[in-house]
């Protein structure tokens, strides 16, 4: 999903798949999981973690929205779901264009 973004395009730097829990990113290793639910997470040494669903308690990003709210102090943070990520370019343009017609 990084590397062929539909929306912003394909991704400049370099990604390979080490193994299923592992991506090299521009040279740096990330540790990736998936689950579920967060109680079969084992975050043991997690400095940051990104919540690709809605969450209650976590502070919620979008790019291209609100992404430059984002504050380093924040260790817990979600990416809102799927079909927010897909509309809100789509909202963003539409009011964008609503406020130029005015």
């Amino acid at each position: 999903m990084l590397k062929y973004d539909s929306t912003r395009g394909p991704f400049k730097g370099t990604i390979t798949v080490i193994d299923e829990s592992t991506l090299k990113i521009n040279g740096k290793h990330i540790k990736v999981t998936s689950q579920r639910y967060i109680s079969g997470l084992r975050l043991g040494g997690a400095k940051k973690v990104v919540i690709s669903a809605p969450s209650a308690d976590a502070p919620l990003f979008v790019v291209g929205v609100n992404e430059t709210t984002y504050k380093p102090n924040m260790d817990v943070v979600s990416k809102a779901s799927c079909t927010t990520n897909c509309l809100a370019p789509l909202a963003k343009v539409q009011l964008n264009f609503s406020f130029l017609q005015l």
